[in-house]
């Protein structure tokens, strides 16, 4: 799974940035009734105070249908 996602931060009257982020994920399937899920996110933010920010996230999680 991938994704790729736009977030305009900025407003009439604050200007905040613009946010994006790619997301690539993996489910595993166990069985018919176990699944796990790992997701990597990476964020850019652009930012008229900073310049850019950047930040990595690692996701994971299990589930039972």
């Amino acid at each position: 799974m991938a994704r790729w996602s736009y977030l305009d931060l900025n407003d009439e009257n604050i200007d905040s940035g613009i946010l994006n982020d790619v997301t690539l994920g993996v489910n595993w399937y166990l069985n018919a009734y176990t699944r796990l899920m790992f997701n990597y996110i990476h964020l850019f933010l652009n930012d008229p105070v900073t310049d850019h920010s950047d930040a990595d996230i690692f996701a994971s999680r299990g589930g039972r249908l």
